[in-house]
């Protein structure tokens, strides 16, 4: 919950990440190489305060002309031109500088009493070290004037170009009250997107690399799963969640517990989306509502699929029972998916969830190591909604005995684990599905072929003995 006495940033979810919003009256540093958004976000604080009603200062220590700037903002969302001129009042310090930082000081404090400027924010505060003769003057200033807005009750939010810093540089600056650092990584022709609280005296803010994105809204931030969520008890219910498919749901004991998590692991094709599409409508003939989050298959192609198989998903879908929401795999942002996720599992009464694509989501967390610590917070996150979710893990194909998942840390985490395979057996070839683990129910542990026909997976009542064995 937000502080009250915080400033609020106007930017979606930045203000949970800084732990409520900017500390009042103190010095606020934004720091970050060229193009990772300084202008922007201060721009964008600057807008959100005018609409509150309150008068900003908005001072660039450089000599681009304002109409540039004014050029670039007319692109976003945000921008409102009524506000420039009235509760933002625009300031160039080129001049006042040419007779040094004190009278650049002075005349910062007097328009900001004359303006009764709730907020001034400096942007390019390496103009004024390029300006300066003394090399501790820059610091100097910023101090001095942080001590005046202060006594005027006003809070000081300051851009800094890092890559203009030194490594003593920035430890002086850490001896602000709040320093946020944006920065970005080139993958290819892909960039994604950082910020990080280093410190922000009197508050809690969130930990870790948070990523966002820039676009004709301005900045929004999509903060860590794992710094949001925190496991809840949740009580154990004989009620089940099946799939609709007789045997199956024998060899489960009835089903998957409600709140559990099941991940379905296979290879490309063996069935593991069907089956997730018997799983959803099981539910929803039962009267619950589902949500179907795909990275490969399109709406429209799930819900053809469906009706190949006599599952009725498209009228499921035209009567709001079923939710289905496509993301593309080449720019996955893990954060935005959960974030998106929790919002329609909030707002919806959501009781099951099918994500068809563990490894689209697992693969740009690997780099950061973070798949094992991302996927236990949506586990966590799922269970604390009460909903009962269904994952495919796409696996490479497995000959004989040995059980080798890509992402075996991620499928001990899941409660439960289903195995299908395409095997082939004395004089033919065959899917098999095994329950391998299921963490609060007994099951059956036999492998069971089964068969895709024209009403979809059935699966046998009788298992195929010894079918791992030697043939």
């Amino acid at each position: 919950m937000k502080h009250p006495e915080l400033v609020p940033t106007g930017v979606p979810h930045l203000d949970r990440i800084l732990g409520g919003g900017i500390v009042p009256h103190a010095l606020f540093l934004i720091l970050g190489g060229s193009g990772t958004g300084k202008t922007v976000l201060v721009s964008q604080i600057a807008f959100a305060a005018a609409a509150r009603d309150e008068r900003v200062l908005f001072i660039t220590a450089y000599a681009e002309p304002h109409s540039k700037l004014i050029t670039n903002l007319q692109t976003l969302r945000f921008y409102r031109p009524d506000d420039v001129g009235e509760r933002i009042k625009l300031l160039n310090l080129q001049y006042p500088l040419a007779s040094g930082t004190d009278a650049a000081a002075d005349m910062i404090v007097r328009e900001a009493r004359e303006h009764h400027a709730a907020l001034v924010i400096i942007d390019g505060f390496q103009g004024i070290r390029l300006t300066s003769q003394a090399p501790a003057a820059p610091h100097q200033f910023l101090y001095d004037l942080s001590s005046k807005m202060s006594l005027l009750g006003t809070t000081l939010i300051v851009t800094y170009d890092l890559g203009s810093l030194g490594d003593a540089e920035i430890g002086e600056l850490s001896a602000a009250d709040g320093v946020l650092e944006l920065a970005q990584e080139v993958h290819g022709e892909q960039t994604t997107r950082y910020l990080r609280v280093i410190k922000h005296r009197g508050t809690q803010p969130l930990l870790g690399r948070h990523s966002f994105v820039l676009d004709d809204r301005g900045l929004t931030c999509y903060p860590l799963l794992e710094a949001l969520v925190s496991a809840q008890d949740m009580p154990l219910t004989p009620v089940r969640a099946g799939f609709g498919i007789a045997a199956l749901d024998v060899m489960l004991g009835g089903g998957c517990t409600i709140g559990s998590a099941t991940i379905a692991a296979g290879a490309y094709g063996v069935g593991k989306t069907l089956l997730g599409l018997h799983f959803v409508m099981d539910g929803i003939a039962r009267g619950e509502h589902a949500l179907f989050v795909t990275f490969h298959e399109t709406p429209q192609q799930l819900a053809a699929k469906g009706a190949m198989f006599g599952l009725p998903i498209q009228a499921a879908l035209d009567d709001g029972r079923l939710l289905l929401r496509h993301y593309l795999a080449t720019d996955l942002n893990a954060d935005l998916l959960a974030q998106e996720i929790d919002a329609l599992l909030t707002e919806q009464p959501i009781r099951r969830l099918v994500i068809d694509g563990l490894n689209e989501i697992e693969r740009p967390l690997i780099e950061h190591k973070r798949a094992h610590s991302f996927f236990a917070a949506l586990i966590a996150l799922l269970r604390n909604h009460g909903v009962t979710s269904y994952i495919t893990q796409e696996i490479d194909p497995i000959v004989g005995r040995e059980l080798s998942f890509a992402a075996k840390n991620l499928t001990a985490l899941a409660d439960n684990l289903l195995l299908l395979q395409h095997r082939l057996v004395p004089n033919r070839s065959t899917h098999l599905l095994t329950v391998l683990k299921m963490r609060f129910s007994n099951h059956e542990r036999l492998p069971h072929p089964f068969t895709i026909g024209e009403r979809g997976i059935d699966v046998s009542p009788t298992p195929l003995v010894d079918v791992l064995g030697p043939e």
